[in-house]
């Protein structure tokens, strides 16, 4: 997508990227996009965002950390009482997409409808252009509708969005 929307002078490579969820697609997602290049930001669960404050961001060790903590069903929240939690800031009860600050990518992983319009207005104003869902429908009807609107009537600050869903990509094209 990133390739395609810039004319073949963009890759992911350096982009920031912002991920919700700490499961199976949030932990593939995010070790996909260090491989290629890409700074993870954030992962989150259902008590709260696990947001990285160092430069790095997450490490394919961090995601490998997350990995064991969630198959032992604990909360995310267990990584600040290691030693990895200099790196990481934890806020309970609260989602990636207002918190921030300089991101790309958005790859929604959670749940369905986990993003609402005003978090798709965060992520447009921190300068995100490229929105994936890894979740089965995790942007609201709403915020689609923003990211739609902002490709087709914004050529110098287009945001591109690629439904996770075949049922969610026939509802997109018949808003055009």
């Amino acid at each position: 997508m990133i390739e395609y929307a810039s004319g073949a002078t963009e890759t992911i490579r350096e982009k920031k990227v912002a991920i919700s969820g700490s499961g199976n697609v949030a932990q593939y997602a995010a070790i996909k996009a260090i491989d290629l290049g890409a700074v993870v930001l954030t992962l989150s669960d259902s008590k709260g965002l696990l947001k990285a404050i160092s430069v790095e961001g997450f490490t394919k060790d961090d995601i490998a950390l997350i990995a064991s903590i969630k198959k032992k069903r604990l909360p995310l929240s267990d990584i600040m009482a290691m030693e990895q939690g200099q790196r990481f800031e934890y806020l309970e009860g609260e989602r990636p997409w207002k918190h921030v600050k300089e991101v790309d990518i958005a790859l929604p992983s959670a749940t369905q409808n986990e993003m609402s319009k005003d978090e798709a207005e965060a992520l447009i104003s921190a300068g995100c252009r490229f929105i994936a869902e890894g979740s089965n429908m995790g942007c609201a009807q709403d915020a689609i509708q923003l990211f739609e609107s902002r490709r087709a009537d914004s050529p110098n600050g287009r945001v591109w969005f690629a439904p996770g869903t075949l049922a969610k990509s026939l509802q997109v094209s018949s808003t055009r």
